[in-house]
Formats: C-alpha cells, sequence, structure tokens
C-alpha cells in the first residue's frame, strides 16, 4: 500500500495540463531532494510539451500558409490581368492584397463597339472565407452579365444568389456601371459600395451613389440606377475601403478629403499617371504602417 506520495503539476502557459507523481510503501521516504529533483522534472516536461505544442502549431500555419498561396493564385487567376477596352477609353486597375488572399474584386470588359462594362466589389470576410465569397461573387456576375438587363437587374439578381450562397454575416458591396460612348453617358448601380468619384474634365466632381444596399444581406431588394453624363475628358475612379481606411502612425484615416485632393491636384493625368500619385499618396501618409485592408483602385477616362 501506498505511504508516501509527493506531486508535481507540469505547468504550461500558466495552467496545469498533467502532474508527476512518486509513490513509496514506506512512511515519510520522500525527502526535499526529492521533491526538488521531481520539479525540475516536471519544468523539463513542461518545456518540451511546450516546444511540441509550438512544432505542431508552426507545421499548422505552414500547411495553412501553403493552403491560402495555392487560394491566391486561383483567385489571381479569376480576375482579369488585361482589362479589354473600347476604342476612345482608357482604363488603368491597381490590386494589392493585404494579405495572401484578398478580398476585393474588379472587371472591366468591352460590352460592343461603344459600351464598356465596368465593375468593383469588396467582400466583408478576408483571408479564406473573404476569397471563396470573392470568388462566388465574381463568378456569379460573369455568369448573370448579358447585353440586355440594364446595371440594376443584374445587381439584384446578383444580390439573390449571393443571398443564397453566403452564410448569415457576410455580404458583398459592389458597384457597375455601363459607359456608353456614343452616347456620352455612365449608367450605374451603385450597391453600398465607396461612391466612385466622376472627375470632370472642369476639376467639378460627382458622387456615383445611387442603387441600393450590400449584396447577400437580404433577399429580393429593390435597386435603383441613376445615368450620369460622360465627357471627353472626364475620369471615373473607384476605389474600395482599403485606400480610404488606410491609417498613419496615428491611426488617422487617409480619408476622402485626402484622395479628393490628389484628384484635384493631378487633373486631366491620365489613369496610370494618377493611379501611381493615388498610390505614392496613400504610401507617404501611411509612412512606416502596412496598409489594413486590400487596395484596388479602377480608372477609367474618356479621351479628349
Amino acid at each position: 500500500d501506498t505511504q508516501s506520495q509527493i506531486t508535481v503539476p507540469i505547468i504550461v502557459n500558466e495552467h496545469a495540463i498533467g502532474a508527476l507523481a512518486l509513490e513509496s510503501n514506506t512512511l515519510n521516504h520522500f525527502t526535499q531532494q526529492n521533491l526538488k529533483l521531481l520539479t525540475n522534472f516536471a519544468g523539463l516536461a513542461a518545456i518540451a510539451l511546450r516546444n511540441a505544442q509550438l512544432y505542431e502549431d508552426s507545421l499548422k500555419k505552414q500547411r495553412l500558409e501553403g493552403e491560402l498561396l495555392v487560394a491566391s493564385k486561383v483567385q489571381q487567376a479569376l480576375l482579369p490581368r488585361r482589362v479589354p477596352v473600347i476604342d476612345g477609353v482608357t482604363i488603368e486597375v491597381l490590386n494589392v492584397p493585404s494579405l495572401i488572399v484578398g478580398g476585393d474584386l474588379y472587371d472591366a470588359f468591352r460590352i460592343d463597339e461603344n459600351r464598356q462594362a465596368i465593375a468593383i466589389g469588396d467582400v466583408s470576410g478576408k483571408g479564406a472565407p473573404g476569397a471563396i465569397l470573392m470568388a462566388v461573387a465574381y463568378a456569379g456576375f460573369k455568369s448573370l452579365f448579358n447585353e440586355i438587363d440594364p446595371p440594376a437587374t443584374i445587381v439584384a439578381k446578383l444580390n439573390n444568389l449571393l443571398y443564397e450562397a453566403t452564410a448569415t454575416g457576410y455580404y458583398v458591396t459592389f458597384f457597375f456601371a455601363i459607359l456608353d460612348r456614343s452616347s456620352g453617358q455612365l449608367t450605374y448601380c451603385n450597391a453600398g459600395h465607396n461612391a466612385p468619384i466622376l472627375l470632370r474634365k472642369d476639376g467639378s466632381t460627382v458622387m456615383l451613389k445611387e442603387g441600393g444596399t450590400v449584396l447577400g444581406f437580404l433577399e429580393n431588394r429593390t435597386f435603383h440606377q441613376n445615368t450620369v453624363d460622360f465627357r471627353p475628358g472626364d475620369t471615373l475612379v473607384c476605389f474600395t475601403d482599403g485606400v480610404t481606411e488606410t491609417m498613419d502612425v496615428h491611426e488617422e484615416e487617409f480619408g476622402d478629403e485626402r484622395l479628393m485632393q490628389t484628384l484635384k491636384t493631378n487633373l486631366g493625368e491620365q489613369p496610370k499617371t494618377l493611379k501611381i500619385a493615388i498610390l505614392d499618396d496613400m504610401r507617404t501618409f501611411a509612412g512606416d504602417c502596412e496598409f489594413p485592408d486590400d487596395v484596388t483602385l479602377l480608372i477609367a477616362r474618356l479621351d479628349d
């Protein structure tokens, strides 16, 4: 029968995860030296278990990063590297994911010789969940687009598709526009996205806000569209919230006013120059801070 026993807990991260025990059938068998030795063994066991956990966590992280890298490649394959444009229109795109996998999406393509489609969006989730939702939204838009339905109808259909496919709490902001060069008009629908800026040749601006709620949150929503003049020399600046929500060391946001100032300072510049100017101003403002969110710009200009 056990007459003597000493027990020492194994402590990892301030939590007891086990214990070491010695037993003897002799009364008062163990000494302080035995207790000290057992305590040392328990400490070594704790270190070994902690190292094993760290190693396992490291392997999991490597596997996750590998999976995210594959997802990133799939995602980048979905988004267009080059955007086909109609004659007389110049388009530039910038897409900088903040993580290995981003949640922004964009598209631009020719509908016919006079009409240009433009789209930009942002999903509510980041990382792998954001990538999946982004892929569903992008593929859904491509499958629903047709040359007959106006922007508001296509956006409404996309909303219902995302409502069926999206988990509760996730949503997509989306802006879709059709530029008609022959009529000199831009027809658009904005579903909860940052209002794109129509920068007129004379320096005046129009915020493109008309549309409706974010996509995928509520079913059978009604969306509206609006039509504005789009004249030679006018520039459309579409962006995600990663642009205006970029922060400096004091956690102040870049904001709409600084973006507008950059546009006014570079009035009349081509989309490529404007894109570089916006990115440079963002980086100067952020300093050593990383961009906290994906950054996407889509800039379209009707040539003079």
